[in-house]
């Protein structure tokens, strides 16, 4: 049986890999060392609707997923919608949520992390406000936002913005752009802000 060691990996790098390895394997072992991965895992598996085991051992969980179907379900198989319309992100900030700045810099991140491995990518990632600063030369989410673009994801950047925080100079990916021009880009998409 395969097996995945995701032991030092944080949200959400072990079901990522996870998702990818159950292309090509029908059952795997994922190796957790914490209990938010294991209970990822777990939601993985059930909104897949695949078997799923846990044995902790030496205090790592030891996730078994099987692709086989359970049977009689209580709840259906969600459908998401990006599967179904276009989509865009809109980045009002550099920061995901509010309470501690340095959770919600990890946190945002992980967010451009995880938007890589979706099959279906953004038409649109616009930002705004301090949102711009993901998009400058020193930005620790650069590299991903520049994946994202060349995955074929469209990156508009508020010029408005940039010039109120006088950072038009590092921009470093993605189009300047205007708040008419974003609308016109994410109108008739479903629209996730972050």
């Amino acid at each position: 049986m395969f097996k995945l060691d995701c032991r030092g990996m944080v949200c959400p790098k072990p079901v990522v890999l996870t998702k990818q390895a159950l292309k090509e394997h029908k059952e795997l072992i994922v190796i957790v060392d914490n209990i938010t991965s294991r209970d990822n895992l777990q939601n993985l598996a059930k909104d897949k609707n695949m078997h799923f085991e846990v044995e902790e051992k030496d205090n790592l969980y030891y996730c078994k997923i099987s692709k086989e179907e359970i049977e009689n379900l209580s709840e259906p198989k969600l459908e998401y919608l990006t599967d179904k319309v276009p989509w865009s992100v809109f980045v009002k900030t550099n920061k995901l949520g509010h309470g501690n700045d340095e959770l919600g810099k990890n946190l945002m991140n992980a967010f451009f992390d995880a938007l890589l491995y979706f099959e279906d990518h953004p038409k649109t990632i616009a930002f705004m406000n301090a949102g711009v600063y993901l998009t400058l030369k020193d930005s620790e989410c650069l590299k991903e936002i520049k994946m994202l673009n060349e995955k074929g994801s469209e990156i508009l950047v508020c010029g408005t913005c940039l010039n109120f925080f006088n950072v038009k100079d590092k921009l470093a990916v993605g189009k300047i752009s205007n708040m008419f021009s974003i609308l016109e880009a994410i109108k008739g998409t479903y629209i996730i802000e972050p």
